[in-house]
């Protein structure tokens, strides 16, 4: 499996690639594992660019999200079923509040 840890805070369309980019080895059919326990903050664009680099370009047979923010996880999951590839996108533990203050 492939490990991805995002930052506090991720935007815009080409970090996603930057990120994805730094990965060693073939990603079709394999599980890609999202970390998200450091992330604050995560717009709608990034979100979107990471499912559709990882789910539709690279062929990532499941892509697992874990430990975001709720916004964040729904905006992958909106995105993933906008391009039809919803059921290869599982989202665990997105019930912390999207701010620790």
């Amino acid at each position: 499996m492939f490990k991805l840890t995002l930052p506090s805070m991720v935007g815009g369309r080409t970090l996603p690639n930057t990120l994805v980019d730094k990965f060693d080895g073939d990603l079709r059919d394999a599980e890609v594992l999202v970390d998200g326990h450091r992330l604050v903050s995560g717009s709608p664009s990034f979100a979107a660019e990471l499912v559709h680099r990882l789910l539709v370009v690279e062929g990532v047979r499941t892509l697992h999200v874990t430990h975001a923010p709720r916004s964040f996880a729904e905006f992958m999951q909106d995105a993933a079923e906008r391009m039809g590839v919803g059921s290869h996108l599982v989202v665990t533990d997105s019930s912390r509040l999207e701010a620790r203050l």
